[in-house]
């Protein structure tokens, strides 16, 4: 953009967008505010693009074999020492204002470059085996670097070549410091490697399907022999990625496979399949918790690592060649064949309530559209978006997903050969046998005054005179003395029974014998109201109820024990009567044989239960101590 207000009328560059002349074959997410993506193109540039403002988007410059003499050829279009594109590179911010962060590989080509991210340029290093050198005469050139790792520290930088080797340099002096394996690592080509978050360890995973655990340096040697560990995965690896923070490797099969491996035990704790293609890249969310993979064939899927489920995947019109999740996990940026932008995709969990389930693999993806701005849509002469009768079809069937997603409530109660545990609050049931101690804690030091004197308020009648009304006391009083609807004067025996709500539900349970409506009333109750109903159920000590009132009570409380529900508020509720009314029951022979059956429905729930929990201790014990 140029703007024209120099005095003779000339225009002066305002402003510029530039990008990569080609479609980019690697995108990494630099940093820990997720702001900033470093791009690597066909066109042998590499370059940073902000996802906040456009304006801070720039170049590190074209990759090649002589900067300064490249420097004199920027008038040519064709630059004779220019390098192949880069294929794959990897970054770190630890050591980022010391010296070099970036190493990147190029395409046919055994050279790894380095790249400064601080100063945005290339550095000045060649990294080369020695072996590999043309010093040396009856030397294989055909080697050529597949893959690389820089170390967490950002010191070291680790090349895995064609020919098998695996070599280590120092990424601020270039010098060589270790190889891996005598003659080499693995006997065909390293697809992968990975290490460790304090440099104890490297991976390595090649063509041959094996995966090699070595030790990242030992004293005084240069040569690592042998591996701690390896690890037969039966299929060529494709390529390596981990998560540091977790000590999780994903290692990609040839087979359209993922497997994750612990770096801690050495075993496969997970393995997905789903993908019909050669997988291309993955990555891993920042809580560690997802995995995203994309593969030739066009699609790319979501799994959830805890619950080993694929919970999302969408296939778009071109191959996602490379992709990374910000480290902050608001964005997915991928990159596409024949594509020279970079794609964030946003991160619905995180600005809107999404239901994750599990999906079946081999199930059809949707195909959605490249992400796009407004200005860039095709429009009809209408003015709208000629896609637009779709996209309005899409809104709909995700609203409507979404009030479905809204309206789905869990069931009470999975299954009957469960236990389960109640929804009631833990603060209505967990001190019901410590309310004494808790009422004498909060009881006042000094005992409440009555005021000298209290205000008394009485209703007015609406009018220009002062009058009170006296017609709601007087309707109140004779309310006693009325006789019935029906006309008849003799009184009800209700009207006599001094039982509380809750003793009245457990009276009419003798006949009924449906104990979920004294059930769900006692559950609307909090402590002290518990406390006070289960107390007054007593015929003795001022209470209001009577021995069959408390005979249902146990009865309710066996009937809890076998529907297997609100296992620990039958456990509460039980505690709270015997600590009452514990002698009664004993001296009673009607509420002492029930204490039989009680005990039996007890015992029976807690044996289920003492089944699971003991079940699942063994499972989780058995996987913490597998290491082989």
């Amino acid at each position: 953009m140029w703007i024209f207000d120099l005095s003779d009328g000339g225009a002066r560059l305002l402003r510029f967008r530039e990008g990569h002349a080609a479609p980019p074959t690697c995108i990494r997410y630099h940093g820990a505010s997720g702001r900033n993506i470093v791009s690597a193109g066909e066109d042998a540039s590499l370059r940073i693009f902000s996802t906040v403002a456009e304006t801070l988007n720039c170049s590190l410059g074209k990759a090649s074999y002589n900067r300064k003499a490249s420097k004199k050829q920027k008038k040519k279009s064709e630059d004779p020492f220019r390098m192949p594109p880069i294929g794959y590179f990897t970054t770190e911010v630890t050591r980022d204002k010391e010296w070099d962060s970036i190493a990147a590989l190029h395409q046919g080509l055994v050279q790894v470059t380095t790249w400064s991210y601080d100063k945005r340029r290339m550095g000045d290093l060649h990294l080369v085996p020695e072996a590999f050198q043309n010093k040396q005469h009856n030397k294989d050139f055909s080697v050529m670097a597949t893959c690389l790792c820089l170390s967490h520290c950002g010191n070291f930088v680790t090349i895995g070549y064609s020919s098998g080797h695996v070599e280590r340099f120092n990424i601020q002096s270039g010098i060589h410091r270790a190889s891996y394996g005598s003659p080499s690592a693995h006997k065909d080509y390293i697809r992968g490697l990975a290490s460790d978050n304090l440099n104890q360890l490297i991976v390595t995973g090649a063509a041959d399907g094996l995966l090699k655990f070595w030790n990242f340096k030992q004293p005084q040697a240069t040569v690592i022999k042998t591996p701690i560990e390896t690890l037969d995965l039966h299929e060529p690896i494709t390529l390596l990625r981990t998560h540091r923070e977790s000590a999780i490797v994903c290692a990609a099969l040839d087979d359209f496979t993922v497997v994750l491996v612990d770096l801690d035990t050495r075993v496969v704790v997970r393995r997905f399949e789903g993908h019909r293609g050669t997988i291309v890249d993955a990555c891993f969310s920042p809580d560690s918790r997802w995995l995203i993979t994309t593969a030739q064939d066009c699609i790319v899927k979501v799994w959830d690592i805890p619950s080993s489920y694929l919970i999302d995947h969408f296939r778009v019109s071109h191959m996602c060649t490379s992709l990374t999740m910000s480290p902050t996990g608001d964005f997915l940026a991928t990159a596409h064949v024949d594509y020279r932008g970079i794609n964030l995709w946003a991160n619905k969990s995180l600005f809107t309530n999404v239901q994750l389930r599990g999906l079946k693999p081999d199930s059809e993806a949707p195909l959605l559209d490249l992400p796009t701005a407004k200005c860039d849509e095709q429009q009809d002469g209408t003015g709208f978006p000629l896609n637009s009768a779709k996209r309005m079809e899409l809104d709909e069937l995700e609203d409507a997903f979404e009030e479905i997603n809204l309206q789905y409530n869990s069931p009470p109660q999975l299954s009957s050969e469960l236990i389960t545990m109640s929804t009631v609050a833990i603060s209505r049931w967990q001190n019901l046998l410590n309310l004494d101690i808790i009422k004498k804690r909060n009881r006042p030091r000094q005992a409440l005054k009555k005021p000298k004197s209290a205000p008394f308020f009485l209703p007015t009648v609406a009018g220009i005179d002062f009058e009170f009304d006296l017609q709601t006391a007087i309707g109140d009083k004779g309310t006693e003395d009325r006789p019935a609807d029906d006309g008849s004067r003799i009184i009800d025996l209700k009207q006599v029974d001094h039982l509380t709500p809750f003793g009245r539900l457990l009276n009419a349970a003798i006949v009924t014998e449906e104990y979920d409506k004294a059930i769900d009333y006692l559950m609307k109750l909090g402590p002290s109201m518990i406390e006070h109903e289960v107390r007054n159920l007593t015929p003795f000590n001022s209470g209001s109820g009577s021995l069959p009132v408390m005979g249902m009570f146990l009865r309710m409380i066996i009937h809890m024990f076998g529907q297997r529900k609100e296992f620990e508020l039958a456990q509460s509720y039980l505690s709270l009567f015997l600590k009452l009314h514990g002698r009664t029951v004993v001296e009673n022979k009607q509420l002492s044989e029930l204490l039989p059956d009680v005990e039996e429905a007890q015992k029976t729930g807690w044996s289920v239960l003492e089944d699971k929990l003991l079940y699942g201790l063994g499972v989780v014990s058995n996987l913490r101590n597998y290491s082989s």
